[in-house]
């Protein structure tokens, strides 16, 4: 399920690593909506989010630390694969409609509306996607508590991202011959530097061709593709099918 979330600013300006502002949103709205009830669902230590959300800003302009725009307006893009959360999070930005959120830098953000759209769904195994938010494709390394994140521009980005998107589907309860079937590849893409909270992530923007079994590319259209998907990144548009 898809939602179209509009917002304004008190000011069009938003900080370089605006992504932090649109999860501290959601994290107001669930904290708010029926006491609480579902935030720890979400955001307890360790919990899986099976949504991801994209950000439409009007005539961005990228300062060293912030982002100057062209309108006060803008819109999130919200999906998710599960809709017992789409419901969840469309009734807490629903009342958030209209009161003032403080955000950095002194300024104001206020939700306009919430509506859901329609979404396409996938009819084939092979599909072109362009990426509405960042494709992150990470490796951790637990011993060293470290990070590595794989561009388009890396030699191994394909074989790692078929490994962090064949986890992920296991996870999401696909068998194991499906999940490790899909493969991503790059079509018309470039390297993206993104700054999320104090980390400067690598990661991809562009045009990439999914393959692989029919439903498990439904599911990454839903809830997003590969690594730090509920952070804002990872949401895929589908273009064509083959």
């Amino acid at each position: 399920m898809k939602l179209l979330i509009e917002f304004s600013l008190k000011y069009p300006k938003l900080p370089k690593d605006y992504r932090r502002i649109f999860i501290h949103l959601f994290k107001t709205a669930l904290s708010e909506a029926n006491n609480g009830k579902y935030y720890d669902d979400y955001y307890s230590v360790g919990k899986k989010k099976e949504y991801t959300f994209s950000v439409y800003l009007q005539g961005p302009v990228y300062k060293e630390e912030m982002v100057e725009l062209g309108d006060r307006r803008g819109k999130i893009y919200f999906s998710t694969a599960d809709k017992k959360t789409a419901f969840i999070f469309f009734a807490a930005l629903m009342e958030q409609r209209k009161k003032e959120l403080p955000i950095a830098g002194g300024n104001v953000l206020q939700v306009i509306a919430v509506r859901q759209l329609k979404e396409e769904r996938v009819r084939s195994n092979s599909i072109l996607v362009k990426m509405a938010s960042p494709l992150c494709v990470r490796s951790h390394d637990r011993e060293k508590d470290y990070d590595f994140y794989y561009s388009c521009e890396h030699p191994d980005f394909e074989k790692e991202s078929k490994r962090v998107v064949g986890y992920q589907l296991e996870e999401a309860g696909f068998s194991e011959e499906i999940a490790r079937s899909v493969s991503i590849v790059p079509v018309n893409t470039k390297k993206v530097i993104v700054k999320f909270y104090e980390s400067k992530i690598e990661c991809s923007l562009g045009y990439f061709m999914l393959e692989g079994d029919c439903a498990a590319l439904n599911y990454l259209l839903q809830a997003g593709i590969c690594s730090r998907k509920s952070a804002g990144f990872g949401m895929g548009i589908l273009q064509a099918e083959e």
